[in-house]
């Protein structure tokens, strides 16, 4: 677990992609922890258990949200990217 956990920071660090996602998924999830505190706040629930895992599942979800995001948003960019250069090379074949 401490392997993958250092893997994943280090791509964060180095990777601009990675990066890249990691801060704008960082920024979603600490607003959405903000709101929940606010909403357990405002409705006056007081266990801390209840309020953890509250946090945690939201935490959870924007982390697939954000990486499922990501992996088929590059995905497609990278395709789109590949398409164009085959366009190009059979372009450049005719000539």
């Amino acid at each position: 677990m401490t392997n993958l956990f250092v893997q994943i920071i280090n791509a964060a660090l180095y990777d601009p992609i990675a990066r890249r996602y990691f801060v704008k998924n960082t920024f979603d999830g600490i607003l959405t922890v903000i709101g929940i505190l606010a909403g357990f706040w405002i409705s006056g629930v007081k266990q801390p258990g209840i309020i953890i895992l509250g946090c945690v599942g939201a935490a959870i979800a924007i982390a697939v949200a954000g990486l499922w995001g990501a992996y088929f948003t590059e995905k497609a960019e990278r395709l789109k990217r590949f398409h164009d250069l085959e366009k190009e090379l059979k372009h450049a074949r005719v000539r």
